[in-house]
Order: C-alpha cells, then structure tokens, then sequence
C-alpha cells in the first residue's frame, strides 16, 4: 500500500483523506506538501489525535484548502484557534469533537459556505447543531 508521502509524490491530486494522524505525522505531511508544490484543495484528517499544535502548524503554513473536515480528532476551543488563518476556506467539518459555544462562535467568523458543528460537546448547553452557511454543502470523503 502507498504512503501518503508516495501517493502525493506520484499524482496530481486535489483531494486527500486520511485517517488516525497524530500532530508529528501532520506535521511532515504538510512538510511534505509544502516541498512538492502539492495542488491539494481538500482535506479529510478523520479519527485523529490532532492537538493545537498539528493544527496550528497546518493553519499556519498550507493555506490552500478550500475544504477541511477535522471530525471525530477531540479537539477542544483552544486547540482550533488558528483555523482562522486559512483564509481560502470555503467547507469546515468539524463534528463530534469537543467544542463548545466559544468554538463555534469563532469559527462562525470565518468566510465559510459550509459549517459542520454538530456533536460537540456544549458543557450543560443545549447540543449544537450543524451550521449551512450558503447553498454549498461539503465534498464528500
């Protein structure tokens, strides 16, 4: 089976979704992205165990996605403070992590068409639930 780094390298592509990163693996990709002039737009970071700092190294050093889906990485409001720096993004998935009103509130600031909030945690408030921004919906992974 092909690394990511392998997959990159050899195509041309647009889209790239992946599973179970942890920061130091996102951190070599986006690494690796940088150095190959990579052309990709959307990415899936699914299931990970991405902290403030993978994220914060993504946000501020690849800023051509147009669309990132971040669910199911237990990210907490601190921890997403730095997605406003990818400034040409258009679709944020963001579900089931551990955000709360704050979170959401920051990311509701940003450009975006297409905002997916929904399972995250709200510390005794009422569940938040998904935000349509525009007509646009995510790409699908």
């Amino acid at each position: 089976m092909e690394t990511l780094k392998e997959i990159i390298d050899q195509k041309e592509i647009e889209i790239l979704s992946t599973k179970y990163l942890n920061d130091q693996q996102l951190i070599e990709l986006v690494g690796f992205m940088i150095q190959k002039q990579s052309i990709i737009n959307s990415l899936s970071l699914k299931e990970g165990s991405l902290t403030k700092t993978g994220i914060s190294y993504l946000s501020k050093n690849y800023n051509r996605l147009f669309s990132l889906d971040l669910s199911e990485n237990n990210l907490l409001d601190d921890e997403i403070e730095d997605i406003p720096y990818l400034t040409n993004l258009k679709q944020l998935c963001i579900r089931n992590n551990g955000l709360t009103q704050k979170g959401v509130e920051l990311l509701q600031k940003m450009n975006l068409e297409y905002l997916n909030v929904e399972g995250n945690d709200t510390i005794g408030e009422k569940p938040i639930r998904k935000t349509s921004i525009g007509e646009k919906p995510i790409a699908k992974q």
